[in-house]
């Protein structure tokens, strides 16, 4: 690390198992990649809800190394379970970063940067609402969940970075910055 830069504290959340979920790649690279420049970085992912006896194979253990990972209660009724948790790992932290939409990040991230007044950075990946219409049988409401989540997140966030132009013209559609 250069002398002109400073290292962060970050703590990052992820609704889905890094363990399990191929899409999860992009936050663990991220993590890694933010480790190499020296800075602290912690993954709280909210574990798969049979983690325990899993209908599939993990995809990748826990990374060793120099990123911390922190599994969170599944999603399963645990979401204020879950805010605690994430207040107390945002203790020390410079910034909280999730990604997706989804109630059982973005909630415990608003918290935390809340009662601790840090800075709350999304990083939109994806376009969930158009995702989550091609999906059958998820719970009932979820889907609108997350549409709901998905147009207002950018009104409670301080960054915001995209992983397309059409995430970001939509980001400028709905007023950020």
């Amino acid at each position: 690390m250069t002398d002109s830069t400073q290292s962060m504290r970050v703590l990052m959340l992820h609704p889905h198992d890094v363990r399990y979920y191929p899409w999860t790649v992009r936050i663990v690279k991220l993590a890694e990649e933010l480790a190499k420049r020296d800075h602290e970085v912690k993954v709280a992912y909210i574990e798969h809800k049979r983690a325990e006896e899993p209908d599939f194979p993990p995809l990748r253990e826990i990374p060793e190394g120099t990123v911390e990972y922190v599994g969170l209660r599944s999603r399963d009724k645990q979401t204020h379970k879950n805010i605690r948790s994430v207040v107390d790992l945002a203790r020390d932290v410079d910034i909280i970063h999730f990604q997706k939409c989804f109630a059982s990040a973005f909630i415990p991230a608003l918290w935390a940067s809340w009662v601790h007044k840090k800075p709350l950075h999304y990083d939109w990946d994806d376009n969930e609402t158009l995702i989550l219409r091609e999906i059958l049988g998820l719970p009932v409401g979820f889907a609108s969940q997350a549409r709901f989540f998905e147009k207002r997140v950018p009104d409670y966030v301080d960054t915001i970075s995209v992983a397309s132009d059409g995430l970001w013209e939509e980001c400028v559609r709905l007023g950020f910055p």
